[in-house]
């Protein structure tokens, strides 16, 4: 069975889609993929859900390198993790993807202070 996973960060500041073939990415593989990075999970939540959070996440952190170039995202998470996390191999496939991009807009200045020598 496949499931589309939808996840928006930070009221849209970057979304991402992931398809995920549950046939493939079973509870078993998904404890081994949290248990082996270590990565902190309520184990009574769906483990499934869990790692394609976590994938989400490394999508959302490359693409504030890579901007909009899914391949270069995908291609960098490959790289950039020891386990096979996105692809046939996985069950994971990253499909959409919005960006979150840095605007200066939403910088703001607080403060400038004088240092003497």
């Amino acid at each position: 069975m496949k499931k589309i996973y939808h996840f928006n960060y930070d009221y849209g500041v970057a979304e991402v889609t992931i398809a995920v073939d549950t046939d493939i990415l079973t509870e078993e593989p998904a404890c081994a993929i949290l248990d082996f990075y270590g990565w902190y999970y309520d184990k009574e939540t769906d483990r499934i859900g869990e790692v394609v959070k976590r994938c989400a996440m490394e999508v959302i952190r490359a693409g504030v390198r890579y901007g909009n170039d899914l391949t270069a995202i995908k291609e960098y998470v490959k790289e950039n993790n020891e386990l096979d996390l996105l692809g046939d191999k996985s069950g994971i496939k990253v499909i959409a993807f919005e960006p979150f991009q840095f605007d200066e807009v939403r910088l703001e200045l607080e403060e400038i202070e004088t240092l003497e020598k």
